[in-house]
């Protein structure tokens, strides 16, 4: 059986309840058996820091989901107030680098709007790639189950015979 597939989650902590939301996709995703790396399963903080922990764990992970909302791409794309948002904002960094100088490993990064993303908060350098809407955190939701499949390397439909 092949290795569960890393995935660092990116995400800005918009509000409580959205945070929340990213942790319940993250435990749903791990508990089908997805190497989920996300801030919120670490206490007390790294040794290493937060920045070095990012990029080591960023680096690290086959797929990064990018957890899309007005916040978020503001942060990503630096529209933020100075000295707010600066996790995604270094995260933004990390990832325009690793889009910029390795671009076949640019679909690992994937959009994902959860219920209140749209389309317009997915920001510029990943705005053509594939995004997932995630209404609910089971295979009935099409947009879960395209986004597993994708991160377990499985087709949508297999061919038959």
């Amino acid at each position: 059986m092949a290795a569960a597939p890393r995935v660092f989650i990116s995400y800005s902590h918009d509000s409580a309840e959205h945070a929340d939301h990213v942790l319940a996709l993250a435990d749903v995703l791990r508990d089908r058996g997805i190497d989920v790396v996300l801030d919120r399963y670490v206490h007390p903080a790294p040794n290493e820091g937060w920045p070095h922990w990012m990029e080591r764990n960023l680096d690290e992970a086959k797929f990064v989901l990018m957890v899309c909302t007005e916040t978020y791409r503001q942060r990503v794309m630096g529209e933020e107030e100075p000295g707010q948002g600066l996790g995604v904002r270094w995260e933004g960094k990390l990832i325009y680098n690793r889009i910029y100088h390795d671009k076949p490993s640019g679909s690992r990064f994937i959009p994902i709007l959860l219920e209140g993303g749209e389309p317009a908060h997915i920001p510029n350098p990943v705005q053509g790639h594939n995004h997932y809407r995630i209404s609910a955190f089971d295979l009935s939701d099409q947009g879960f189950e395209a986004l597993y499949r994708h991160l377990t390397g499985q087709a949508l439909t297999p061919p038959p015979g």
